[in-house]
């Protein structure tokens, strides 16, 4: 096998946060720059779709901003050189069936491919396939479950679920010589899986995913062997806008797979400036290194995970204590103050152990969606 077959793969795109100015005057140089040139001479270039393309202007009630997308916004990056596209994120279903249908039915009038989502549960199931050179390369996409949910009747992104996505992972890699698997979870702005996170994704790598790709963090994170596959726990996104506050925020990686006889995979930084995206200096790729050998001290991430968490108490609190917006935000003013004033050692227990509680959990989760269908 004398030639090479070149996939790219892209982090996090929302044309609806990213420049705008650059996609409603059709700026391809000025939004991609020299990033351009790595994706056009690709043979596929895919990337995660972290919006419905739609015009429908009523969004579904969920927490979080409701991003969408334009034809037009869809029409330039496939001028960029995107060719396929997953749609298995937390986003998808941001202005309900429609809006998810609606991206479905201008992908399908395009003729770009796209997995990860569907107008039920069997067709977001469907893996993607691409072939060249007499080589074939599957594809497949979750999602972590939120405002997504696809249904019988009910469209959305594919769910991750540990009873039938890893005997998905096998079959798929049955009809292909290389698997990637992009897996749209974890926490994010955090640089290191969380210990369910490695879990879920080393039995993915040993069901036969000879990539997995955990996209959804925002930031790039770490990365390591597991059996004979690799495993990137963050990608950073790709076309997300630039931010003011978050360093990580502006950093990604675009993934490169060149294959042959061998497969060679190759890591690309990118940075996002206020006025564009451009290839990023080598600083990107080697943070990454040096937090994946990081990832051998479980000590280190226990304590990594444990300082993360509390980072977060302040904000988490007061939100399944049901606070509301205004409390919220005081209680991370005064550093966790109000929850520790309005609410009791006791109480707090309690709803410690209805979140940690696997059949709690269930109970909890469903008088919560009950309440909102009424």
């Amino acid at each position: 096998m004398s030639e090479r077959t070149e996939i790219t793969i892209l982090g996090d795109v929302c044309p609806a946060w990213a420049w705008r100015e650059r996609f409603i005057e059709s700026d391809i140089q000025g939004l991609l720059g020299d990033v351009l040139p790595a994706l056009q001479e690709s043979d596929l270039v895919l990337c995660n779709l972290e919006c419905p393309v739609t015009e429908y202007i009523k969004p579904a009630v969920k927490t979080g901003p409701n991003l969408s997308c334009k034809r037009s916004d869809l029409e330039l990056l496939m001028k960029a050189g995107v060719n396929a596209v997953s749609l298995a994120n937390n986003h998808i279903r941001d202005f309900g069936d429609e809006g998810c249908l609606d991206t479905i039915t201008l992908c399908d009038e395009l003729k770009l491919p796209h997995f990860g989502a569907g107008a039920n549960e069997h067709d977001a199931a469907r893996p993607f396939f691409f072939e060249k050179n007499g080589v074939r390369i599957g594809f497949l996409s979750f999602a972590e479950k939120e405002f997504n949910c696809v249904g019988e009747s009910c469209a959305g992104a594919r769910l991750f679920s540990p009873y039938d996505s890893f005997d998905a992972i096998r079959n798929a890699k049955e009809n292909c010589r290389f698997l990637v698997v992009l897996y749209h979870g974890g926490i994010e702005n955090y640089e290191y899986p969380s210990e369910e996170l490695r879990r879920r994704c080393r039995k993915m790598a040993e069901s036969g995913a000879d990539l997995v790709l955990c996209q959804h963090s925002h930031c790039v994170g770490s990365m390591e062997r597991c059996k004979n596959g690799k495993i990137l726990y963050g990608q950073g996104n790709f076309l997300f806008g630039h931010s003011d506050t978050s360093t990580m925020w502006n950093y990604g990686l675009m993934v490169k797979l060149l294959i042959g006889k061998d497969v060679e995979l190759k890591l690309i930084g990118v940075e996002a400036k206020k006025e564009g995206l451009q290839l990023s200096n080598e600083d990107v790729v080697r943070g990454l290194e040096q937090r994946s050998e990081r990832l051998e001290d479980e000590a280190f991430l226990k304590s990594e995970w444990l300082k993360f968490c509390r980072h977060k108490r302040d904000e988490y609190l007061p939100s399944i204590y049901g606070m509301g917006r205004v409390l919220n935000k005081l209680n991370r003013m005064t550093h966790g103050a109000v929850v520790k004033l309005l609410i009791g050692r006791r109480q707090e227990m309690l709803a410690m152990n209805l979140v940690r509680c696997d059949a709690h959990r269930e109970v909890l989760t469903t008088i919560f969606e009950d309440s909102q269908e009424r």
